[in-house]
């Protein structure tokens, strides 16, 4: 019965294409560096007007300004508007916001999902050797089209106070304060369970082993994105 609901449920409801993801802006912007929505201290360089390529990172304590002249630079944080660096979004997650919405699955680009009008996602897949393209909302053959702003084993700062986890050590996390993060470690024999940001004993270690991305740079323990 859910099955035949939700067939009906797709049926009824317009496609809508526009959502607020947590993507660089490259449409129409040829040549031109664009913001990092997840990271302040990382820009896009649009090279077609339509594809973001990088992030490309700014020098330690240093942001991206978008409006500084020749179309953005890499300027000092401490020169930063206020609270322009503290509430980054997270590239991984779509929000399910509008019925209709056709949003990337951010972890796998032969698929999408639509979102329901009981805020629940359906996943569908693109026909075989197909890719979605996140662009132009359609599948496609071009797997340059897919959608790569999501890093699986990178964990994301969206807030001060949230703990993540360090992907590449299981007994270890990170206490967010962005645009910094401060690297914490577990008591020996702990591990870090990222569901309920606390360590414990019991916590099976999932260590990601691909896609590693692992900032060792640090400014008195604390780390830039």
């Amino acid at each position: 019965m859910k099955i035949v609901y939700v067939m009906w449920t797709l049926a009824m409801m317009p496609a809508v294409w526009g959502w607020s993801a947590c993507v660089p802006l490259c449409e129409g912007r040829v040549g031109a560096a664009v913001p990092d929505p997840s990271n302040c201290t990382q820009f896009y360089t649009c090279v077609d007007g339509v594809t973001p390529q990088g992030p490309h990172a700014c020098n330690v304590l240093e942001y991206f300004n978008p409006n500084a002249p020749a179309g953005g630079a890499c300027e000092p944080l401490s020169e930063a508007p206020v609270g322009y660096c503290t509430s980054p979004c997270s590239p991984c997650d779509f929000p399910c916001d509008i019925p209709g919405q056709i949003l990337p699955d951010p972890f796998n680009c032969t698929r999408f999902s639509i979102c329901l009008q009981t805020g629940e996602l359906i996943s569908q897949s693109c026909e075989a050797d197909m890719y979605y393209d996140y662009i132009n909302h359609e599948c496609t053959t071009d797997v340059t089209m897919c959608y790569t702003s999501c890093t699986e084993c990178t964990s994301y700062c969206t807030h001060p106070g949230q703990l993540i986890p360090d992907n590449a050590d299981c007994t270890a996390f990170y206490y967010c304060e962005p645009p910094y993060k401060l690297h914490k470690t577990c008591p020996d024999g702990q591990n870090f369970d990222a569901d309920t940001g606390v360590c414990s004993p019991d916590v099976e270690c999932q260590q990601c082993l691909f896609n590693v991305t692992y900032d060792e740079d640090d400014l008195e323990d604390y780390s830039l994105w």
